[in-house]
């Protein structure tokens, strides 16, 4: 009899530590989707600052000289835009798939539609870990003979992952214009010699990997986001405008001898705006252009915004309108009002 309570013991104690065990390995297996969860989110979060630090310095943003040509290729964008951004990238790549996933929307949006921006692309193919970079580079040079390229690159871009090399290399896109001519260019031996040829002078140039962005002659290292490389092309295009001061405007607004575009939201210019300006909110991308048009041209016009960077786009967007002499108030509203200029809310 004590033997079998015993054994009973013995057996609610096998259940009991069982148990114990599964509910351990539970919280284990748990803890352990819910760290890689984590680290998943964070990799995403910080996807940017992981592809700088391929060149980083570790002081933040570096713009150090790079001599690459790019010209053999079709531009995105106008071709009178005043700043400049080559990608040197392997499409096979994938930090170079996100970066681009991630800057193109924004910088389309913000830049390159606005003819701010043109974007150029560079090749350069990893063959050594990327069986599929050659030939993409390869199809992405004879759609460029057609004028095809940048529709070919987004095609591309978005597929890589599930295409195979024969279907990079045959693509069923309806953009090729002529499939004889495509076909040649593909399979001919010059093409691939080209981009080689390319990509040892880009090595030659410094570049050491893909992606890499270079913005009017400076390779940027070390940003942290999308916000760098904005601030740094707005950089690039304030140095290109023409810049007023404020004891300047001040001088126009009371004397009348150039209008004042203001260029901030209706919200933004109910609260205070300067005396005598005119409203365009440069956000609203067909208003904004629309608006422009019924600008006289042959006045001399004042751009502001809030701190700068909004006026100092919009100098360059009226400029290519046609509008007459231009001048960009940098320090902007804040500015003025810091200053204690007069503000008007009528």
């Amino acid at each position: 009899m004590d033997e079998l309570k015993n054994s009973g013991k013995n057996h609610k104690t096998i259940l009991i530590l069982i148990i114990v065990v599964l509910i351990f390995n539970t919280i284990s297996i748990l803890g352990v989707f819910f760290i890689l969860d984590r680290r998943i989110e964070n990799l995403n979060r910080t996807l940017l600052q992981v592809i700088s630090r391929q060149t980083a310095a570790p002081s933040g943003l570096s713009a150090e000289p790079m001599n690459i040509d790019t010209s053999g290729y079709q531009v995105l964008g106008s071709a009178s835009a005043p700043v400049e951004m080559a990608l040197i990238t392997d499409l096979e790549c994938p930090y170079c798939q996100k970066l681009y996933s991630i800057l193109f929307p924004q910088l389309n949006e913000q830049y390159i539609s606005r003819g701010l921006l043109k974007l150029e692309y560079a090749p350069f193919p990893l063959e050594s870990r990327h069986p599929k970079a050659m030939p993409a580079a390869t199809v992405l040079h004879c759609a460029d003979q057609q004028g095809q390229l940048w529709p070919m690159f987004h095609y591309l871009s978005a597929g890589i992952n599930e295409l195979d090399e024969e279907s990079i290399l045959n693509p069923e896109t309806n953009f090729i214009i002529n499939r004889e001519s495509f076909s040649e260019c593909v399979g001919s031996e010059d093409t691939a010699a080209y981009i080689r040829s390319l990509k040892t002078k880009f090595s030659e140039a410094g570049v050491k990997g893909t992606p890499a962005l270079v913005v009017d002659g400076k390779k940027l290292s070390g940003f942290s986001g999308l916000d760098d490389i904005a601030a740094y092309i707005d950089k690039q295009l304030r140095s290109a405008g023409k810049q007023i001061s404020l004891k300047d405007v001040s001088e126009a607004v009371e004397t009348g001898i150039a209008g004042i575009l203001d260029v901030r939201t209706a919200g933004e210019f109910s609260a205070g705006h300067l005396p005598g300006a005119v409203n365009i909110d440069y956000f609203n991308t067909e208003g904004f252009s629309a608006a422009v048009a019924g600008l006289p041209a042959d006045r001399d016009w004042i751009v502001y915004c809030k701190s700068g960077t909004r006026s100092t786009r919009a100098w360059h967007v009226l400029k290519e309108a046609g509008l007459g002499s231009l001048f960009n108030m940098a320090d902007g509203f804040d500015g003025w009002q810091s200053a204690g200029y007069n503000i008007s809310t009528e």
